[in-house]
């Protein structure tokens, strides 16, 4: 079943969008005994470092403009109050600033983005079941949006046939989805290839079960 789109994904999703990601799916799937699972979730990141940088960078910018003696001049005596509305305001803006995308990305390591977005794409593989598919051909195509970071993980019985730098495609692909906002063309078509490489190795079968939801799942 088709569900909402969260605000924090409008202008990279629309309802329309995620009907065409489920009928992705549902399409390769035709092709392949292979469960193909597509994710996105809003971040994989631990960012409380974010605020701290951004209030000790504010404040040091600060002490550095004319504002403290602006401020200063206009307290008189009461000059004390200068840092402690210059510390305040860092702080504010430190903790405004600490909320976009691009900042946390800024003031993330590479390293550290990487593990963590593969740490949680690890977790939702088998949180979904995607470890206990019967022939072991659950896959997952896992977007963690804000650090524009893109996994793929397959399980046992595809792993076995298919090298990990087989999805490298798709993930480029996806990323540039996210890149240009045209996400759910760009996720269906990695889908799309997903299936294909998949139908050689791991073709439908006549009894084949569909074991895992084909719909875009979507979480915090």
């Amino acid at each position: 079943m088709v569900g909402q789109v969260p605000e924090w994904l409008d202008g990279f999703l629309t309802k329309s969008d995620l009907e065409q990601v489920e009928r992705a799916v549902e399409e390769a799937e035709m092709k392949t005994s292979g469960e193909i699972v597509p994710m996105i979730v809003r971040s994989s990141s631990t960012l409380g470092h974010v605020p701290v940088i951004l209030f000790f960078a504010l404040l040091s910018i600060l002490m550095f403009t004319p504002l403290p003696d602006h401020v200063g001049s206009f307290l008189g005596d009461l000059r004390f109050l200068t840092w402690l509305i210059l510390i305040v305001g860092a702080a504010a803006l430190a903790t405004i600033g600490s909320r976009w995308s691009f900042l946390q990305r800024l003031l993330t390591t590479e390293a550290d983005l990487l593990v963590q977005v593969e740490r949680r794409a690890a977790v939702e593989f088998y949180e979904r079941g995607l470890r206990s598919t019967k022939e072991g051909t659950g896959i997952l195509i896992f977007l963690s949006l804000m650090e524009h970071k893109v996994v793929v993980l397959a399980d046992r019985g595809i792993a076995s046939k298919l090298p990990s730098d087989t999805w490298s495609q798709m993930v480029q692909l996806i990323v540039e989805g996210v890149k240009g906002r045209c996400l759910a063309a760009n996720f269906s078509k990695a889908i799309a290839t997903c299936g294909e490489l998949l139908a050689t190795d791991f073709p439908r079968q006549k009894d084949d079960v569909n074991e895992l939801t084909d719909h875009l799942v979507i979480k915090e």
